[in-house]
């Protein structure tokens, strides 16, 4: 494993391993197994689905990896300041999203739109916001995710910031409360079988 001090920050030629390595990662969590019921589908449409997400973190907020071979990645956004505008979605790649079919992005909507309320109602003060966090599927298991939050953790810290993070996992919720976050509110999704957790770190 490298060092714990060799986090870094994504580099814009990393954009397209990190979205494929955070492909691998959420190919079954329940938000885009719901959103894409197909497998090999969901397959060729997530990396395109994360480059959103890692271009949305590398232009407005902090995108950082454990390494330059990207077995962990996080994406981090600033609040305020990291409001996902309609403009900032459409630089980082929407139309691909909107490319993958009216079913699954109205899907996805769905998922995003409950999570944004959720956010804006229990973290609405400055704070760090983990949009997303993945570890490639073999190098599960050994520290990197716990790496990425250290990290984190240590930029909130210096400015006396909570860390705000939500998932649909509950295998998630129990890793995530190991890291000192604490649940603050359990939501339905709209139409699915799906629950979102919110959860939050408090300032330190």
């Amino acid at each position: 494993m490298a060092s714990e001090s060799m986090i870094i920050d994504l580099r814009r030629y990393d954009i397209k391993s990190a979205s494929i390595m955070l492909a691998h990662a959420f190919q079954a969590y329940a938000p885009y197994t719901f959103a894409i019921p197909d497998d090999e589908r969901r397959r060729r449409r997530l990396p395109a689905m994360m480059a959103l997400n890692v271009r949305l973190g590398f232009y407005y907020g902090n995108a950082y990896a454990t390494s330059p071979a990207m077995e962990g990645v996080m994406l981090t956004m600033p609040y305020p300041g990291g409001e996902f505008t309609f403009w900032r979605l459409i630089r980082c790649g929407m139309l691909s999203l909107l490319l993958s079919g009216v079913a699954t992005g109205q899907k996805i909507g769905l998922v995003e739109e409950t999570i944004g309320i959720a956010h804006e109602e229990l973290a609405p003060g400055p704070h760090v916001y983990v949009m997303m966090v993945g570890v490639d599927p073999a190098y599960q298991g050994r520290g990197y995710a716990s790496r990425l939050f250290r990290h984190v953790f240590s930029f909130a810290d210096e400015r006396h910031q909570p860390v705000f993070i939500d998932t649909c996992s509950e295998t998630d919720v129990a890793v995530y409360q190991h890291l000192d976050f604490e649940v603050v509110d359990r939501r339905p999704i709209p139409h699915s079988p799906l629950q979102t957790t919110a959860m939050i770190r408090s300032a330190r």
